[in-house]
């Protein structure tokens, strides 16, 4: 298994404020290869989404059980800004830093 992993703020333009986005929600059903996502690859090779407002590279560093989840911290390897606001997906709803 892959010890990396991207951390990929969506741009909060209308059009990505759609509640069929691929990630927007419990379990996605995506591509497994990446085929119907438009996206490139980072420097470590992960796939990051196109069209976000930033991307964040990281390398897992630790893992924390949380009772049914798990926390991961990572050091950022490599950090580039796209455009937008970022989208926060929170409670099941979109929301924005403005």
């Amino acid at each position: 298994a892959s010890k990396r992993f991207a951390i990929v703020p969506e741009d909060s333009s209308a059009a990505r404020m759609q509640s069929d986005r691929p990630f927007a929600g419990r379990a996605p059903a995506i591509d497994p290869q990446w085929r119907t996502l438009p996206h490139r690859l980072g420097g470590n090779g992960i796939p990051l989404l196109d069209g976000c407002a930033a991307w964040l590279e990281c390398r897992l560093v630790q893992n924390h059980p949380a009772g049914d989840h798990e926390i991961f911290v990572g050091e950022v390897e490599a950090a580039a800004v796209g455009q937008g606001d970022p989208l926060i997906l929170w409670d099941r709803a979109f929301w924005t830093l403005h």
